[in-house]
């Protein structure tokens, strides 16, 4: 079962279609980028979130159930500096 979930993974990352694409440079020199891609593949939709920096590649395809947990963390986080943003 393992490596039925981890060639899934493989087979996600580097394959389907991409849909929509958005970069963004996060390192101060410019050289480390986020990319969340929307891909589509015949089960549906599914986003790859990838981290790329020279030599160094890492994806990470999930569903769109995931991304919103990923994306209801990444609010908490937020509100979390806000709080800390504002008692300083």
């Amino acid at each position: 079962m393992f490596f039925k979930k981890a060639l899934r993974s493989i087979k996600r990352a580097a394959f389907g279609r991409i849909v929509r694409q958005i970069d963004t440079d996060i390192a101060s020199i410019g050289r480390v980028k986020v990319s969340l891609r929307l891909k589509t593949e015949r089960e549906g939709p599914y986003v790859v979130l990838a981290l790329i920096a020279p030599g160094n590649y890492q994806y990470c395809p999930m569903d769109i159930g995931e991304l919103d947990a990923v994306i209801k963390a990444m609010s908490e986080i937020r509100a979390a500096a806000a709080e800390l943003e504002n008692s300083t």
